[in-house]
């Protein structure tokens, strides 16, 4: 099935209007919940709003929205203020600076975007495409969209544009504020850690690598299970073995070849590729 456009947009590049329709980049995979029954007859419970003051069940129609400005004190939103609150949505995104992407930390990054042109754009497009490709950059702005202001970023694909909603200022946490003891590393012990990481090194990235081996797990339990099999359940073990010494585990790390994912062969040791001297 063709993915279908879940809103569209207007992105400015300076002057130049470039109409885009945006398509989910991500998805997520079909869900596998588990929900409570009653335990005598096997059907579900439903679920009722009591008022703790007077201990009594709650229709919809006599529930409102509050905001709590101190502790069990709050202030009452009716319908009409709730959406004069909302953002006032606009199809404009207003890319106001363009930076290298590599200045961004990660952790900024949250739902992607694919974008493609509207009919007329496909040459401001294109063009947007390959200029922010050969200058490396990326473009920030603001999208106003279901009653909400977002944080963007607009970067290039070499063949296409992405849109990336980022996280702002206050929802990421500052790495400092985890405390971390300085420790003294070894040389030698470097050295090792620098090999391993050679060894095991691959030039390309793959999710397809990196199945969810725990979903796979439960769907095969859950057809055993309506097939009326009885689940066996094994003791948890790492398969792991246990090291007292850092120095120890690494050298045994590096006796143990690396098994290839799909698509990627193993790299050549570390001897054979050795970082030139003076690279960090």
């Amino acid at each position: 099935m063709a993915p279908r456009a879940t809103s569209s947009a207007t992105l400015y590049f300076g002057l130049v209007p470039v109409g885009v329709k945006l398509f989910t980049a991500t998805s997520e995979p079909p869900s596998i919940s588990f929900t409570f029954l009653h335990k005598d007859c096997g059907s579900k419970p439903k679920q009722q709003y009591v008022c703790e003051r007077h201990n009594s069940v709650l229709e919809r129609d006599a529930i409102v929205k509050g905001y709590e400005v101190s502790k069990d004190r709050f202030v009452v939103f009716e319908p009409e203020e709730l959406k004069a609150i909302e953002e006032t949505p606009s199809p404009v995104v207003d890319l106001v600076e363009y930076v290298e992407l590599s200045t961004i930390d990660p952790l900024y990054f949250d739902k992607p975007y694919n974008l493609a042109p509207n009919a007329g754009s496909e040459k401001a497009y294109e063009l947007f495409v390959q200029a922010l490709e050969l200058e490396g950059r990326v473009g920030l702005g603001l999208y106003s969209v279901r009653g909400k202001q977002l944080f963007v970023l607009v970067r290039s694909t070499g063949q296409r544009l992405v849109m990336q909603q980022l996280l702002r200022e206050e929802q990421v946490r500052p790495v400092d504020e985890v405390k971390i003891e300085k420790v003294t590393v070894k040389e030698p012990e470097l050295k090792l850690a620098v090999a391993l990481v050679q060894q095991n090194a691959t030039d390309t990235f793959d999710a397809a690598a990196y199945p969810d081996k725990v979903r796979e797990r439960t769907l095969k339990l859950i057809g055993e299970k309506v097939a009326g099999k009885k689940i066996q359940i094994s003791p948890s073990q790492d398969g792991h073995p246990t090291f007292l010494e850092v120095l120890d585990a690494l050298k045994a790390s590096l006796e143990v070849r690396k098994r290839p994912g799909p698509h990627r062969a193993v790299r050549a040791g570390p001897a054979a590729r050795a970082r030139p001297a003076g690279r960090k």
